[in-house]
């Protein structure tokens, strides 16, 4: 855990720590490979491949002297080039699920990935697998974490990367769970051309679609695995709400409305080792014992960067009362 240092009138917290030298670089996989399961009851291997997140509609307001002309554009990204990396992987113990998806633990499998990830350092990892049609949460999800590149393994976790690909409609991949019997559908489209499928294993079938078929569009986030939720019914720190609304205050950098605050939105920080501890904030200079996360319904917004702290701490502070009350405040219920 990070290590408390007195600051005038409240503590903050401090861990000399930098992802090291040979850390894997966040846009270092370009494809993920997953097992399916098949109606030959032979698992087929589908290869989902890196995409881009794409922004909903902003929150513009032009009212009241809160807001400013338009939100901030992205920062320039400092990622390196790309490593064209492939990770081989299988989905373990789900570890939660929300609307857009269910969370898994990743098991990799350095046998079948490139080579060069056995020379890499990476944290432990998770999936976070689209629900069937809520594919374009993640894709939103995953641009704010595009868009927030520069505060991960700081206030959000570090992203390996967000990847898409199409399996048959009925079919799930090797682990999966908890998924409704409703897909999406799309007769113009044949499956034969969604070469996001592909087997690299010659001893395991091929599937070879030759007419129209429905299938689901699959998103994957690739995170670094964090720590538990906050307690219920247990005091909390008396500086937890200060160090939230702290957190936040990096949103207004971004110019990011997280719009939901809630209980399953707030974990520790990764247990360490094996995880990797808190990165430094150049803005509090304070390294965080917690992680805000699912941007999926999260907006791009126009108030003004002075205003975020206020905006979040009523929020906040309710969420954490109730806490300490023995009850979860869910926002609809304020």
């Amino acid at each position: 855990m990070p290590t408390p240092i007195e600051d005038g009138a409240r503590k903050r917290y401090t861990y000399d720590f930098q992802d090291p030298p040979n850390a894997l670089a966040h846009n270092g996989v370009e494809s993920v490979s997953i097992y399916m399961n098949s109606e030959e009851e032979i698992p087929v291997l589908c290869t989902f491949y890196r995409s881009q997140g794409t922004a909903n509609e902003p929150l513009i307001f032009n009212f009241y002297k809160v807001y400013g002309p338009e939100p901030p554009e992205r920062l320039p990204s400092t990622l390196p080039p790309p490593d064209h990396l492939s990770l081989h992987l299988s989905l373990g113990q789900r570890l939660g699920h929300g609307r857009s998806g269910g969370v898994y633990d990743v098991n990799i499998d350095f046998t079948n990935s490139s080579p060069e990830l056995k020379s890499l350092a990476f944290p432990p990892l998770v999936a976070k697998v689209s629900r069937p049609k809520r594919e374009k949460e993640l894709e939103h999800e995953a641009f704010y974490y595009e868009e927030m590149e520069t505060i991960q393994g700081i206030v959000i976790p570090r992203c390996y990367g967000f990847f898409t690909g199409k399996i048959p409609r009925d079919h799930l991949l090797v682990g999966e769970t908890d998924v409704s019997s409703e897909f999406p559908t799309d007769s113009e489209e044949s499956m034969s051309e969604a070469s996001n499928l592909k087997n690299e294993d010659s001893e395991r079938p091929q599937f070879t679609y030759n007419h129209a078929a429905n299938f689901r569009v699959v998103s994957i986030l690739l995170l670094e695995k964090l720590g538990d939720r906050l307690p219920v019914g247990k005091k909390l720190p008396e500086d937890l709400t200060a160090e939230i609304v702290d957190m936040y205050r990096h949103f207004g950098q971004f110019g990011i409305d997280h719009i939901d605050i809630r209980y399953a939105n707030i974990l520790e920080a990764p247990e360490c080792p094996p995880g990797w501890p808190s990165l430094m904030s150049p803005l509090t200079h304070n390294a965080y014992r917690y992680r805000l996360i699912d941007f999926g319904n999260s907006r791009k917004t126009n108030r003004a960067l002075e205003f975020f702290p206020s905006y979040y701490f009523g929020y906040v502070n309710r969420l954490l009362n109730g806490l300490t009350g023995g009850y979860i405040v869910e926002p609809w219920e304020v």
